[in-house]
């Protein structure tokens, strides 16, 4: 009886994390959204479309190749007075070696 105990309390314990992994995921992936959001409004744009890109299908993306970073890159289609308009963000993360557990040091950067 005790081991189907242990087992079950491991399980649960195992979905929680899980449950929480994917919550924070998304909370990360809205953040970047509204900052995405918060630039473009920023120029006098309104965001049509954001798109997370593939690094082999970013047109720059040999221009970022430090091993200590994650890229993660953006193509954002926006309007301004009626012009439909294309720029790319590029999201540069690095882990940090002191503070709290998985503290990340995020950089973004616009090309328009």
């Amino acid at each position: 009886m005790n081991l189907q105990l242990a087992f079950l309390l491991t399980f649960l314990a195992g979905g929680i994390s899980v449950w929480i992994l994917i919550r924070m995921s998304r909370q990360a992936e809205q953040d970047r959204m509204d900052v995405i959001n918060k630039q473009i409004s920023t120029i006098g744009g309104n965001t049509i479309s954001i798109d997370l890109v593939a690094r082999k299908n970013c047109p720059f993306s040999s221009e970022y190749g430090d091993p200590d970073l994650v890229y993660k890159f953006y193509k954002i289609t926006y309007d301004v007075e009626h012009e439909l308009k294309e720029c790319w963000a590029v999201l540069e993360m690095k882990q940090r070696s002191y503070g709290p557990s998985g503290a990340i040091k995020a950089n973004w950067i616009w090309r328009y």
